[in-house]
């Protein structure tokens, strides 16, 4: 049985502007971004190197947050998985001016989710798959991914609850953090 007590989501550092270009790279913005959340989770998590492994998803602005914190909480690996991101997202970013993960799970509660977008509940359990993937003994785990597929990870599965009540999207360089649930 996985010894995965706390889970640490981080929505990669700002990007390049052009949105496009699915290759785009961290902004030094980005980068101090990346560089501040792993200073205040290390703040709240001073042993978490002890036992930790960082998944990230396969686009380079996750893969460049997660070689930051890699290098600041001394792991010696970054295991990039490419099933851990809302498909096809894009049609819902042309739909809204505002917030997009607000409008993504408006549109899933509203059963009028485009179908060629990935549900919450999909993305939560390919995450599920990606945590299996950890080693057996590790306690802490960070995964650094995209805004939506994050936060339907943290609603839409039933291993892992979030530690304090959360109600915004998740913005450049946020984190949320998870813990195992305490089953009675």
């Amino acid at each position: 049985m996985q010894m995965i007590k706390n889970i640490i989501l981080i929505r990669h550092g700002q990007s390049q502007r052009d949105k496009s270009d699915p290759k785009r790279k961290l902004t030094q913005t980005g980068a101090k971004q990346i560089f501040s959340t792993a200073k205040e989770v290390h703040h709240y998590f001073p042993q978490i190197s002890n036992s930790l492994e960082i998944f990230t998803s396969n686009t380079t602005r996750t893969i460049m947050s997660a070689d930051i914190l890699a290098k600041y909480f001394i792991v010696s690996e970054v295991k990039i998985i490419t099933c851990i991101r809302v498909e096809n997202i894009d049609l819902i970013e042309t739909m809204t001016n505002g917030d997009v993960t607000a409008e993504y799970f408006d549109l899933y509660k509203s059963d009028q989710l485009p179908k060629m977008v990935s549900p919450p509940a999909l993305i939560a359990a390919k995450f599920t798959e990606v945590v299996s993937k950890s080693s057996q003994s590790t306690e802490n785990l960070i995964i650094v991914g995209h805004g939506c597929a994050l936060e339907a990870f943290a609603y839409y599965q039933e291993i892992f609850e979030p530690a304090f009540p959360f109600s915004k999207e998740l913005g450049y360089g946020d984190w949320l953090w998870l813990r195992r649930k305490v089953i009675n």
